[in-house]
């Protein structure tokens, strides 16, 4: 994370963003913060078969990339 805040000391805007995200970085407990982050219950899915992309992708999503 400090190589990359480095780099963006040179674009100020983003600094500030990057700068929000390392304090709420993995915040699990205070509600009051802009961003919360909640643990998925399923763990990450290897999608080794095209034919599973229609069952486990959302309806929503409109391109996949891996």
């Amino acid at each position: 994370m400090d190589r990359i805040q480095q780099g963006l000391l040179k674009i100020p805007w983003m600094y500030g963003s990057f700068r929000e995200f390392q304090r709420d970085f993995l915040n699990e407990t205070d509600f009051s913060r802009e961003s919360i982050w909640e643990k998925g219950n399923n763990g990450v899915v290897i999608v080794d078969k095209p034919e599973l992309l229609a069952v486990l992708l959302p309806p929503n999503c409109q391109e996949f990339h891996q």
